[in-house]
């Protein structure tokens, strides 16, 4: 029941009165209970399908992706997430890939420097090995030439073991030279002429 109070222009007071039956109510809420097992397991089905939907859009895809940047952490960039949308998802995939081919590109430039390196080291120490070789014997040779002037000073050879002894120091001096030349150039401070010649 609804009443309401009115007032005309005159001052007259006017009631309204509304009635209506609960009727239909009652018999809405009795269909509710009636069909409330319905209602309740059509909800369910609902939010079930809801789920495998938005499972399928975003679970897979998100595993997808967390398949594919454990593959990158163990440096395999073989596999590549496919992109199909162009959502946040879709973004994230196709930066990964980006990610992962700069990634790929810089350990590739990395293991060529680190090759590169190792190759230098070893040419290094093959260098070494050869200079000191080459410094030896010339030192050996002035070496038994002062001891065999020492023993023997008024030698008639001492002038040809001078000799000797200037030439082993010459190729000393040269090998020393260069050394000095290939320090420069490996420094990069010294950089080579490079033109065609007639063999």
């Amino acid at each position: 029941i609804f009443v309401k109070r009115l007032t005309d222009g005159a001052g007259n007071t006017e009631y309204i009165f509304a009635m209506t039956s609960l009727q239909p109510v009652h018999e809405a809420v009795a269909v509710m209970h009636r069909y409330y097992v319905y209602v309740v397991a059509g909800s369910l089905l609902l939010v079930l399908l809801a789920s495998f939907y938005f499972a399928g859009n975003i679970a897979n895809p998100l595993l997808r992706i967390n398949d594919v940047t454990r593959k990158m952490a163990s440096r395999d960039f073989s596999t590549r997430i496919p992109v199909t949308t162009d959502d946040e998802i879709g973004n994230l995939s196709r930066h990964i890939n980006e990610l992962s081919d700069m990634l790929h590109t810089h350990i590739r430039r990395l293991e060529e420097d680190i090759e590169r390196e190792k190759r230098l080291e070893q040419t290094r120490k093959e260098f070494i090995a050869g200079v000191s070789h080459e410094l030896k014997t010339p030192l050996s040779v002035i070496e038994s030439c002062l001891h065999i002037i020492k023993d023997k000073p008024d030698s008639p050879k001492r002038d040809y073991y001078f000799s000797a002894m200037e030439n082993e120091v010459a190729k000393m001096n040269l090998l020393i030279t260069d050394m000095l030349e290939l320090a420069k150039y490996e420094s990069g401070t010294y950089q080579a002429e490079m033109q065609p010649f007639r063999l």
